[in-house]
């Protein structure tokens, strides 16, 4: 099952860190981890660090027959 998460703009994070809400795993997605301290809903979000050095994320679960 893949959830598409809400992108949140987090008070006290780096600027080059975005943070998704409402991810309960990363395991799908190379470039994101999962992150307990920022979650907004739910126990974990899946958070995007140091986007200068990793510029993209992905995931190859992805359904393609949207």
């Amino acid at each position: 099952m893949v959830v598409l998460g809400l992108l949140v703009a987090v008070p006290g994070t780096a600027q080059d860190d975005l943070v998704f809400a409402d991810f309960d795993s990363v395991e799908a997605w190379q470039g994101f981890e999962l992150s307990r301290e920022q979650a907004r809903s739910g126990d974990t979000s899946a958070l995007w660090r140091e986007m200068p050095a990793t510029p993209r994320v992905s995931s190859s679960e992805i359904p393609h027959d949207w």
